[in-house]
This record gives C-alpha cells, structure tokens and sequence, in this order.
C-alpha cells in the first residue's frame, strides 16, 4: 500500500491543534461556518489510518445529516488523499481500501435513538454536532470505544455551543482528558469574505458569541435568571462572615429551602442577614423521599444547637412523597418547627422576578451569592428558559429547575418584590 499523505496545510489554527491532539476526548466546539465537521472528518480519517484495519464509528444526529454533511465531506476528503473508498448505504458503512487486507471500516450511525448505538466495539469514535444529540449519545459513544489493539484510542466531538451538558463537560468542570478547541469563521479560510457579515447582520446580537464566537451563551433566548453570571455571584467565602474565610457563619440561622420534586429532590442551604444572601450547600437526592432527605441533612449538615428555619413549595402542605403524612409533617417530626411556609404558591413571574432583583436590582446592586459547590442552582441559573409561551418554565428537562424554584421559594418569602401602593384621589384635588 503506498504512504498516504495527510496535508494538514489547508486548516486553520483551531482545526490543526483538534485534529493532531492526542488527550482521550477533545472538543471543536466553534462558531457557524468554523469548519467544525470537517475537523471531525480529517481527524476520523487519521485515526482511521492509524488504527488500521480497526474499525472507528462517526455519529451524527440524523440519517439525514449523515447523507446530506457527514458523507460529501468524507468523499471529498478521500479522494483529496488518495484513499480508495466504498460505501454501503444499506449498512451505512464507510469502507477505505476496499478488498484488500487493509480494508478499514467507519460506521455511520445515528445519535436520534442512543441504545441503537449499543453493541459495537471500535478502535476509536467522533460524535458531530454533538449539541444536536443527547447526553445519552455521549455515553455510548464513550462504551463503545474498547478495542484491545487500538493504537490510539479517542472520542471526540465536534459542534456549537447550545446545550447544558456539554458546556458541563468541556469547559465548567472538565475532567482529566477533556479539552476544548474554540473557534471562530473568521479562521476558517474556506469561507467566502462576506460570510461572518451577513451572519452578523441576520442574528440578534445577543446570539453573536455563540454563533459567530463559539462561545456558551448559558441557556441563549429566553433565559429566566439573565442576571446570574459566575463571575459577580459565585465565591466560596461568605459575605456574611466578618472574619473573610468561612462558607458558613455560626450564630445565624440555617435556612433550610425545599423542592419536594422526588428525582431529583434537591434542598439548597443558606443564610442571609440585612438583605445579603449566601446558598452555601446543597443536598440533591435521587428517586429519595422526604424522610430521607430530611436524614441526610441531620447526617451531614446540622450541628447540635443551630437554629434551623424551613421555607419551601407551600404544596408540600398538602402532598407527602413517602407514607401518608404530608412532606412538613414528616420534617417537624424530626424537629424541623420553624417553618414559613406561605400560605399558597406564588405565581412564577413573581418569583422569579424576586429572584433576579436579588442576583441585581435596579440599582446594579448584587445581594445573592453562591458557593461553587452548589452545581445545581448554578447550572439552573444559566441554563433555565421560559416555556414557549413565556408564562411559565420550560420543565421539559426534568434536572433542571428543582434547585431554582427552591431557592425562589424563600426569596419570594423573605424578599419579595413590594409593588407600590396606590394613593386614593381626593375630589379636591380633581377640580
């Protein structure tokens, strides 16, 4: 077989540095017309070479995307090489060097359905427009890659930055071995000059750093909690701690705040004195129960002699989500007596509007913190949108919102937004 040469010449920076990288799972994850698919390509290419005759799988959302994106880009780049190639679209198989002992093969799979990716065993595995798929996706992409004579074993991904989990992944908490490639259209040589100006001048601005940018704009069009940032409300230390070093101040309360959601149930943990509020902790259970949770926060987070004050949903009055006792009934069995509950749910743009005068008010004034250990509100904060009507939450992710509502339960109770009164008019002031 003659030596095939991999010209790496005609990609930008950003693409060079993906495709050559060497960790077990990096990312492209740029701005539209970045060339992200084609880095994907190039680099499955390359792996394939490299673990020869092994075979690698290429993920795309859709059939359609693999008909339409994944496949033109593969032919292009072949032939450009040199590399003979056959196709099976029955099978979806990609074949280099067909019929011959070097025959490698790339299966072409769909992410719309993850357990149909169950079973194969490949040397290595690309997910493209990985935003565009579930988290699931990435999971079993992950399984499959398990060849025992793998040379150089990898999964990556390529994509745009729309969704939650991968933001997650690549750039809020990376864990050894994930490494993220940004880029934008403007290093993309491919591109035709006028390209970034007519994106520019099509989308909003608020949508520019993602689409031209590459960057996570956390939950995009309308996000419910605008005014979060990490970088204004994230701290370990609490701003009610006179000595600077703490995340938890002694002699106040515990504000113990309470979603009685079953999976995931999550109570976020806080205290606040003159209008400054810290959520230092949170307790997240798993298909859990109320009792449990009540449990695990005498277990790992109550000291003897701390003063504990209750705010939650105000149907957990009502409902019980283990035995036949309501969810505060159970808790004031345990001691939990202080409770200020109110006596009905307040509606949701209420709450949240209180919610966001606490992250900055009017007046540019921020009066809410957060201890980074708090993941969940975090990623609630950011990435929590309106449902398509605007009245309420989009609850179409059953993770999210849990930590969100419980802390806007105690916020709309303890602060909540005072609508002015309106003064009666006298008869002598209307002549």
């Amino acid at each position: 077989m003659k030596e095939i040469n991999i010209d790496l010449r005609g990609l930008s920076v950003a693409q060079r540095a993906f495709v050559l990288c060497d960790e077990p799972h990096p990312a492209f994850i740029a701005g539209f017309g970045s060339g992200k698919s084609h880095a994907g390509v190039v680099k499955s290419i390359m792996l394939a070479l490299q673990n020869m005759p092994l075979p690698g799988m290429f993920v795309e959302p859709t059939f359609p995307t693999i008909r339409k994106v994944a496949l033109p880009l593969f032919y292009k780049q072949l032939r450009e090489y040199g590399i003979p190639y056959g196709y099976n679209k029955n099978e979806h198989v990609l074949t280099m060097f067909p019929k011959t002992p070097n025959a490698t093969e790339i299966w072409l799979c769909s992410g719309h359905d993850p357990e149909s990716l169950r079973g194969p065993t490949v040397a290595w595995a690309c997910g493209d427009e990985i935003a565009l798929m579930k988290r699931e996706v990435w999971g079993e992409i992950i399984a499959r890659v398990r060849h025992g004579e793998a040379k150089i074993r990898q999964t990556f991904v390529t994509g745009t930055p729309d969704e939650y989990w991968v933001a997650e992944l690549w750039e809020d908490d990376p864990k050894p071995g994930y490494v993220l490639f940004r880029s934008t259209p403007y290093e993309n040589p491919a591109n035709p000059d006028d390209y970034v100006k007519n994106i520019r001048e099509s989308w909003p601005e608020e949508e520019i750093q993602r689409v031209v940018f590459g960057h996570f704009t956390r939950g995009g069009k309308g996000r419910a909690y605008k005014a979060f940032t990490r970088e204004d409300h994230v701290t370990r230390i609490s701003p009610l701690d006179p000595t600077g070093k703490s995340a938890h101040v002694k002699y106040l309360p515990i504000c113990l705040c309470c979603d009685f959601n079953v999976d995931p149930c999550i109570w976020l943990l806080l205290q606040h004195k003159n209008g400054i509020v810290y959520v230092y902790d949170e307790i997240v259970g798993i298909d859990t129960n109320t009792q449990e949770m009540t449990d695990r926060f005498f277990e790992d987070h109550y000291k003897r002699g701390q003063e504990v004050i209750v705010y939650g949903d105000p149907s957990g009055k009502a409902r019980a989500t283990a035995a036949s006792k309501s969810d505060y009934a159970i808790m004031r069995k345990a001691g939990l007596n202080d409770q200020r509950i109110a006596p009905s749910a307040p509606k949701v743009k209420d709450r949240i509007l209180a919610v966001n005068a606490k992250l900055r008010n009017g007046a540019g004034m921020v009066s809410l913190f957060i201890h980074p250990r708090c993941k969940r509100l975090i990623k609630d904060f950011e990435w929590v949108k309106y449902d398509k009507g605007g009245a309420g939450l989009d609850k179409s992710k059953m993770e999210f919102t849990h930590a969100s509502d419980a802390l806007g339960y105690f916020i709309h109770r303890a602060y909540p937004i005072r609508k002015p009164i309106q003064r009666p008019v006298r008869m002598a002031e209307l002549t």
